[in-house]
This record gives C-alpha cells, sequence and structure tokens, in this order.
C-alpha cells in the first residue's frame, strides 16, 4: 500500500474524535460566542489533528489492513483532544448545553448606572487560544467588598471604598445567590485572573472589609 493511501486513511479517521468533540465538548468551549478569529484557528487545529492522524497511519508501513489504519488515525489526535477536554471544560457545564454568563436583568436593578456581571471581552490571543485550544479566558474573576439592600447604601459604600482602597469602585448587580434581598454589591476589580482578584480580594480584608469575596462569572 503506497504512503500517501495509508496517510490518507489515517487522516480520514482522526476526523472521527474531531466530530465527536465538535458535538460534546466544544458546544461549550469553542462555539459559544464564536468569533472569525476563533473559527479560523479552529480550522487550523483540525487540519494539525488530521496530519498528526495520517502522519501516525503512515509510519506504520507494514500495515495494509484499511480499517486499522482507519484506527491508527483514531489513535494520537483522540489523545491530544483528551488532554485539552480535561484542562478547558469549564468545571459544571453539562456537554450538550451551550453556557449562558449574562446576568438577567431585574427591575430593582434597571438603572443606567448599575452593571451586570459578564464574560470580558476577549482579546485576539484570547480568541485564537480559544479556537486552537478550547482555552477560555481566565479574566472571568470580580472582587466583591460586600452586597446592599439599597442602591443609595451601595453607592455611599462605593464612595468610600474607592477613595480608601485608591480603585475605581463600582456598583453591580449582585450575584443571583444575594436576591432579592441585597441586590446591589460593590465591586473593586473586575474581569481580572484568579490571582490577581486573589490579592485585591486580601488587600480589601486588611482593610477591613471583611465580607469581601470572590466571584466568578464563568462558573457562578
Amino acid at each position: 500500500m503506497k504512503g500517501w493511501h495509508r496517510f490518507g486513511l489515517g487522516a480520514a479517521g482522526s476526523l472521527s474524535p474531531s466530530l465527536l468533540n465538535v458535538l460534546l465538548v466544544d458546544a461549550a468551549t469553542v462555539w459559544a460566542n464564536a468569533t472569525p478569529v476563533t473559527l479560523i484557528f479552529y480550522g487550523i487545529r483540525l487540519l494539525v489533528l488530521s496530519l498528526v492522524g495520517g502522519l501516525w497511519a503512515a509510519l506504520h508501513h507494514s500495515e495494509m489492513n484499511p480499517a486499522q489504519l482507519f484506527q491508527f488515525g483514531i489513535v494520537a489526535p483522540a489523545l491530544v483532544l483528551g488532554g485539552f477536554n480535561a484542562v478547558n471544560v469549564p468545571k459544571g457545564h453539562a456537554l450538550w448545553a451551550t453556557p449562558v454568563y449574562a446576568q438577567s436583568k431585574t427591575a430593582v436593578c434597571d438603572r443606567t448606572n448599575v452593571l451586570y456581571f459578564a464574560m470580558p471581552i476577549e482579546t485576539p490571543g484570547e480568541q485564537r487560544d480559544r479556537g486552537l485550544y478550547g482555552r477560555q479566558s481566565d479574566r472571568t474573576w470580580y472582587v466583591v467588598t460586600d452586597v446592599y439592600r439599597t442602591f443609595n447604601d451601595a453607592e455611599l459604600a462605593r464612595v468610600g471604598v474607592g477613595a480608601r482602597m485608591g480603585v475605581r469602585a463600582k456598583v453591580y448587580c449582585a450575584p443571583s445567590r444575594n436576591q432579592p434581598y441585597v441586590p446591589f454589591a460593590v465591586v473593586v476589580a473586575e474581569n481580572v485572573n484568579q490571582a490577581r482578584a486573589t490579592v485585591v480580594m486580601n488587600r480589601a480584608l486588611a482593610l477591613g472589609y471583611v465580607h469581601t469575596f470572590l466571584f466568578n462569572v464563568a462558573n457562578p
């Protein structure tokens, strides 16, 4: 059997784990809010996996069974995809469900000066990583110093916290677990990674804001 024939069978076999990944995993990582950059690099990812599967099958010079060569093409891409998925699938997300991160508006929070927790706008580099590796942005963390019953209380706290910490504090509609009893939250860091959020939280705690907590919008 010619080398290109073995390569073709392996490349065809590599499509099997890729198609399963499209249906079962990528719906929660790549296809949610896909962008042109994400799709371009996702295509590059599929091409590379096909090359890996084809080359792995082509290296088996003595194998003449087409079915066996097809299976060889499945192995290497499946291992690569398994590694990606173990790291990148968000915890708590059902495989068939597309996650929804946008916080729904409530009547009590429906003000022009109240913000809502949301996923960050991806940078081109983050879009590239999501397409190639299924890796989502890690800038999903917020630091909340406290929650309040009224907007006026939250606004007063925002001014005080911002001045004391030297940051631009903002009033957000509180996480759903705090609704409807304490619907407003004062946030001192938004869309940062976990390491940065932890630093800001510890600083707030050291200044006496004992109710400070972290909120991850990707896993509310």
